[in-house]
């Protein structure tokens, strides 16, 4: 297995109808991944993630920067060259040909030995449990077994490193979670270094050692799953990065108390001094408490969604609609007027956001008391 160093890669494309200059698809990025890592790029649509792998692969040549595998520059490296094996989206099978016939075509254009060809198909098949299909033909094939040959093409050649490109986005939700099973357990069994590339977030959460987020050819945060989802940098990250998304209650500071802007929501925030600000609260951290005659509402509960295991609830509360998780089934019914409390330490404080919606995280960022 082998590191992969990128460092300040950019790339620009044409324009569009051939107009004006080089757009950049990528912009200055600099990475590290370990020998034996698990790396998720993900990301919105159009944000660079599948152009990254493809000049890793050797597929794109970076405009600017430097690659390096194993600690060797491959820049001019042809693909075939740099020992390295990718899986697609598309199975790209060749159809003519059996799974044994598919597995060992790579292996057989290398010049191979038939005796090290048959060794590997077999241990591949075997890894993937798909022996009893190496005599089958590709349209004879469910869509999770043909990802599996896909898979197994790339494992026979013992590459460097694994480079997926969204390779489960064709199967159904219940194939999807048997092939990230069978992923992980392939990492496991080869110790070896894998780049995937998905807008999945729980395959980035559930795969990943770490995930790099990445907006408009940037990246905006590299860390492991509990660091982008409990430490967001900035309000992009805290809005793409879980379901649902993290409320985000613009507001400012007077006299150490935070207080949203046509929100009725108020929290102590000792030590910050008075500033625009932007407060974050995940959907698990909001609480509800039915609100008595005595109390002044703060919020009406407009939708109930049942998700078996648990209930999302959408609350209108001033110029906002904020989201809450509560327990299946003893969610109040909607129309219910209800106060929201947030405990100090899950609260999430950023810069006032600005025109384009970021803000960076801010801190200190706690919070001795919240409620609305």
């Amino acid at each position: 297995m082998a590191s992969v160093s990128i460092a300040r890669l950019c790339k620009d494309k044409p324009s569009a109808l051939g107009k004006g200059g080089p757009h950049r698809i990528l912009h200055d990025i600099s990475m590290e991944i370990a020998d034996g890592e698990f790396l998720v790029l993900v990301g919105p649509s159009g944000c660079g993630k599948t152009t990254l792998l493809r000049c890793i692969a050797g597929l794109e040549e970076p405009s600017a920067g430097e690659l390096a595998i194993d600690g060797k520059r491959v820049n001019d490296v042809p693909p075939q060259a740099r020992d390295i094996a990718m899986v697609f989206q598309s199975y790209a099978l060749y159809p003519h040909m059996t799974v044994a016939e598919n597995l060992s075509f790579g292996l057989k254009m290398r010049h191979t030995p038939p005796d090290e060809i048959k060794k590997l198909v077999e241990e591949a098949a075997q890894m993937l449990e798909i022996g009893h299909l190496l005599s089958r033909y590709p349209r004879e094939l469910s869509g999770g077994q043909r990802q599996r040959v896909a898979m197994g093409r790339a494992v026979v050649r013992r590459p460097k490193a694994f480079l997926f490109d969204e390779p489960l986005s064709n199967l159904d939700a219940a194939l999807r979670q048997q092939m990230r099973l069978e992923l992980l357990r392939l990492h496991r069994r080869l110790k070896a270094t894998m780049i995937y590339v998905t807008h999945d977030q729980v395959e980035a959460m559930t795969l990943a050692d770490r995930i790099a987020i990445l907006r408009q050819g940037r990246i905006e945060q590299v860390g492991s799953p509990a660091q982008l989802y409990d430490r967001p940098a900035n309000t992009f990250v805290a809005r793409f990065f879980g379901t649902p998304e993290m409320n985000l209650i613009d507001g400012h500071v007077e006299d150490s108390w935070f207080v949203g802007d046509g929100v009725p929501f108020r929290a102590h925030l000792p030590g910050l001094g008075n500033q625009p600000v932007t407060l974050g609260v995940r959907a698990e951290d909001l609480h509800l408490q039915v609100a008595d005659s005595s109390e002044l509402p703060r919020g009406r509960i407009d939708v109930v969604e049942h998700h078996g295991h648990e209930d999302l609830l959408h609350v209108r509360c001033g110029d906002k609609v904020l989201s809450a998780r509560s327990i299946a089934h003893k969610s109040p019914p909607p129309g219910t007027e209800v106060r929201l409390v947030v405990a100090p330490q899950h609260c999430h404080l950023f810069q006032r956001r600005d025109a384009q919606g970021d803000g960076k995280r801010l801190e200190p960022y706690g919070a001795s008391e919240a409620t609305a």
